[in-house]
């Protein structure tokens, strides 16, 4: 798995269809990666705790990957575009349920 800078152009590049599958580590941020997959692809911040456990005096067991967002705004049109800082609002105009 290479361990890279992830910039905009490494980004643009790992997302061009069709997408190729593959793992791309920040050298920058540790535990995030750029997961590409044939279907989706997505952004995972992993986590394993450092250390041993004292109640096994073992390490920790597995650690733990976060989903964070789709790596590909474009692709999903009700969401916001990350990328160009544009954010849509929408006025709430009445709750789904009455209060009782």
């Amino acid at each position: 798995m290479p361990t890279i800078k992830i910039t905009e152009p490494v980004r643009s590049a790992l997302l061009r269809r069709p997408l190729a599958p593959s793992v791309t580590r920040d050298r920058d941020v540790p535990g995030l990666a750029l997961h590409v997959t044939t279907r989706r692809s997505f952004w995972a911040l992993s986590y394993q705790p450092r250390g041993l456990n004292p109640a096994t005096n073992r390490r920790w067991g597995g650690g733990v990957r976060h989903e964070l967002a789709d790596a590909q705004p474009e692709v999903w049109p009700w969401r916001p575009n990350l990328l160009s800082g544009r954010v849509e609002t929408h006025t709430v105009t009445a709750w789904p349920h009455a209060p009782p």
